[in-house]
């Protein structure tokens, strides 16, 4: 009988001595908490199609606006569905008002720079393509020619 426990003590031994700290540690151990993450609202815009210039006619100046369908062409993923936000900047200026033309909403530019808040259905991250068209209505005296493109956009995110 004392042989046959001396024999388990010293088995019992040899497994104690071979188990990793670790593992004995995290056996003996545990604990809860909470874990809180906060992901950053992002967006990534990037532009399928801008019109480099805008030609303006004859016809154009007598009806005092010119258009632009599709004009600029974008894509757009975002991580939310607050929106975000298009800065604009409207150079080589030659019209008294700029109105953007987004699906069924008109936008219309007061300034020479702004921000627009731009809506953002999600889709399963595939994003959305996003086709902008222009009125440019002209100032007197504007005369008939090929015009550099006015208007520079850039994303950024929604607050």
């Amino acid at each position: 009988m004392k042989r046959t426990l001396r024999y388990l003590f010293s088995c019992l031994l040899i497994i104690a001595i071979s188990v990793p700290y670790e593992l004995a540690t995290a056996a003996q151990s545990s604990a809860r908490g909470q874990v809180r993450v906060h992901i950053m609202k992002s967006v990534k815009i990037q532009t399928k199609y801008q019109a480099n210039s805008l030609m303006i006619s004859n016809k154009d100046i007598e009806r005092g606006y010119t258009e632009v369908e599709n004009g600029t062409i974008y894509s757009v993923i975002s991580n939310t569905q607050d929106g975000y936000m298009l800065s604009y900047a409207v150079t080589n200026n030659p019209f008294r008002q700029v109105v953007v033309k987004d699906g069924r909403r008109f936008i219309k530019l007061h300034n020479a720079e702004g921000i627009l808040h731009m809506p953002y259905k999600k889709s399963l991250r595939q994003g959305q393509i996003k086709q902008l068209s222009y009125r440019f209505y002209l100032n007197q005296n504007v005369p008939p020619g090929r015009y550099p493109w006015p208007i520079r956009l850039q994303g950024e995110n929604s607050i």
